[in-house]
């Protein structure tokens, strides 16, 4: 199925900060500038040399320095270049958290999907489902004991018979429609995921079966086949082959719903 993509927010600039964060950040601004107002009023009270600043230059000040800017006016008190060094400190910390937390948010995209697991799928009817007609993933559903798989072959085969595809191609075509999700083989889904970043493959695998290679019967290599196959899974090489040719070639971030079938 198709992932509803968010939409872009004039004040998403604000996310990374918790709103109250925010409403505190706006209230230390208030006060700071009331503060260092009142400090300099009365530290310059007696002073003609070095008149004291206006509410208006507190005001510049205190949110210049929250933004790392410069004002002409600064405190002339000593009461007031502590409550200075004090709110620059604040602000150091405040921009750090902040540019901190706006790199992961514009590092990162979540995804919200419906569906989590398989058996999500089966506990829903907007978003339709099917498999390959008279594949093994399809025997699998039609004669299972468990029952929201029983539920899904039903649901696939005779309410919504048009979900079933006559081959994978197509299901993932449908797939890349819309609101529709294709459940295959896990080697594949992979592989399409990784080449196409319009695909996604959602939820652990399920029904998990191995993989065999055919020969005729009799044949006298068989034990060794056997037992090579099992030499490079031990070795760690089929892992390794598949990290080359699949995992690192590609990179997939957001896409469609696919449920997996065999590993």
């Amino acid at each position: 199925m198709k992932v509803t993509k968010s939409t872009t927010s004039y004040f998403e600039f604000l996310n990374p900060l918790h709103p109250f964060v925010w409403f505190c950040t706006i209230g230390a601004l208030l006060f700071v500038i009331i503060v260092l107002y009142v400090l300099e009023r009365i530290g310059n009270i007696n002073r003609t040399d070095y008149p004291s600043i206006s509410f208006k230059e507190c005001f510049w000040f205190v949110f210049g320095s929250l933004l790392h800017g410069s004002t002409d006016a600064s405190p002339s008190t000593l009461s007031g270049r502590i409550l200075t060094a004090s709110w620059w400190f604040f602000a150091l910390i405040l921009i750090l958290s902040y540019t901190a937390n706006l790199t992961a948010f514009l590092s990162v995209k979540t995804i919200n999907t419906p569906i989590k697991t398989v058996t999500d799928l089966a506990s829903q009817t907007r978003i339709k489902y099917g498999t390959v007609k008279s594949s093994g993933t399809s025997g699998f559903l039609k004669n299972t004991d468990i029952e929201h798989f029983a539920k899904m072959w039903a649901q696939m085969s005779e309410i919504e018979p048009s979900s079933m595809v006559d081959t994978s191609e197509v299901g993932f075509k449908k797939v890349k429609e819309g609101n529709y999700a294709f459940i295959w083989d896990t080697t594949v889904n992979k592989y399409k995921t990784i080449e196409d970043c319009d695909l996604m493959e959602i939820g652990p695998p399920f029904d998990p079966q191995g993989l065999g290679i055919s020969v005729p019967t009799g044949a006298t290599y068989t034990e060794e086949f056997s037992m090579a196959i099992l030499k490079l899974n031990d070795t760690g090489r089929i892992s390794e082959m598949e990290r080359k040719y699949v995992t690192i070639l590609f990179s997939n971030h957001s896409g469609y719903y696919i449920l997996t079938y065999l590993t």
